[in-house]
């Protein structure tokens, strides 16, 4: 068995309903929330007309930011695997998997429904469409797949991940058994088979397979192997790396320069996972801290992540129905957008998010251990 990780993330911390929380991941999840209203005003303020949209490379660098999605993704990996990977490889006790399942319920299912509902009735929808949403199937039907309430395919994935999670950390436990050199092999596994799953998708691909929680678990595993990481005691490995390799600003810079590298090609999909792995990685590994770092540190971003699902369930209709009225383009459109989604998020998070976020430490005899979830063309949740 490895030893537990001396310490929690660097950085400071938010409360969130009772339950603490890392200001710089919150701040991380603010940024992916924001980029993908960037993606969707820049679609809608050009029609998402291809010839625009994906001209140039500036172009696709704006299109790209809907690539938050991802983000949102290897975020849930490394928070919701890590009591799994601490099981598994740092001798720590079971995750409760009865509260594991009324934590993502309460943190997940209240404000989805009370969205999906409130556009369901809105849009007039058909039967069948109020069938798949409130079954969390929409990803599967060409008559619900980014109708309604597009961003809401990344839920659908979300929730299989999290229905599925448990049962991949007890085959990881009984396979492993501590062994961080089997650890790391199954882990290199599970990349294996899900970058091929993901690398299946062609433009050819029917949408339900583009969509689906199988070709999209590749983005996952960022955040799963940056867990299994965090239970080596990395501080002895960064410790002794060169002082500019220690600077988490360089972790930063690559990843960043990974998307934009993807963003260019408009391919490679491995590269946004292995971008998302070092943005995470610069927050939670012990790297000397840089100006990136400092910014992910900033209170008033972490709160904006803390609303962030909010933030992310409401916008897209809001951008779209803003986008008749706005005459100003993209840069008008943007800054309107993400204001009344701002206001929107806080007040959902207040009204609907925050009383059964409560719940969650009343039904419980101890506090869950510090965690966050999350979120093509839309995003993720915690």
């Amino acid at each position: 068995m490895l030893a537990p990780m001396a310490g929690r993330e660097p950085g400071g911390r938010l409360v969130q309903a009772g339950e603490p929380r890392s200001i710089r991941l919150e701040a991380v999840r603010a940024v992916a929330a924001l980029a993908v209203i960037v993606e969707h005003c820049y679609g809608y303020a050009h029609n998402y007309d291809p010839a625009a949209i994906f001209g140039s490379f500036r172009d696709r660098l704006l299109a790209a930011t809907g690539n938050g999605v991802d983000l949102f993704y290897a975020l849930s990996g490394y928070l919701l695997f890590l009591p799994f990977a601490r099981w598994c490889w740092a001798d720590a006790e079971a995750p409760d998997l009865g509260r594991y399942g009324r934590n993502r319920a309460l943190r997940i299912l209240p404000l989805y429904y009370v969205v999906i509902v409130a556009y369901l009735v809105v849009e007039g929808a058909t039967r069948s469409q109020w069938w798949a949403f409130l079954t969390f199937t929409q990803n599967f039907f060409r008559g619900s797949l980014l109708q309604i309430d597009a961003p809401t395919w990344s839920i659908v994935v979300e929730v299989e991940f999290y229905v599925v999670l448990p049962l991949v950390g007890w085959l990881l436990f009984r396979t492993t058994r501590g062994s961080a050199l089997r650890g790391a092999a199954a882990l290199a596994g599970l990349v294996g088979v899900t970058l091929a799953l993901n690398l299946s998708v062609t433009g050819d691909s029917p949408l339900s397979w583009q969509y689906s929680p199988a070709t999209n678990a590749f983005y996952f595993l960022p955040g799963m192997v940056l867990a299994y990481l965090t239970c080596l005691r990395p501080e002895r490995v960064t410790s002794r790396l060169p002082r500019p390799l220690r600077r988490s600003d360089l972790w930063v810079a690559t990843g960043v320069a990974l998307w934009m590298i993807h963003a260019w090609l408009w391919s490679h999909n491995e590269l946004l996972a292995l971008g998302c792995f070092l943005v995470l990685a610069a927050c939670v590994l012990p790297l000397d801290r840089g100006l990136a770092t400092t910014v992910l540190q900033l209170r008033a971003l972490g709160l904006v992540g803390m609303v962030s699902y909010s933030i992310y369930l409401w916008h897209a209709p809001i951008v779209e129905a803003l986008a008749r009225v706005v005459p100003a383009g993209f840069p008008g459109l943007l800054v309107a957008s993400v204001a009344a989604s701002l206001a929107v998020g806080a007040v959902s998070y207040a009204v609907v998010e925050r009383p059964f976020l409560l719940l969650r430490r009343s039904w419980s005899s101890a506090s869950p251990a510090p965690a966050t979830s999350t979120t093509k063309t839309s995003s993720g949740v915690r």
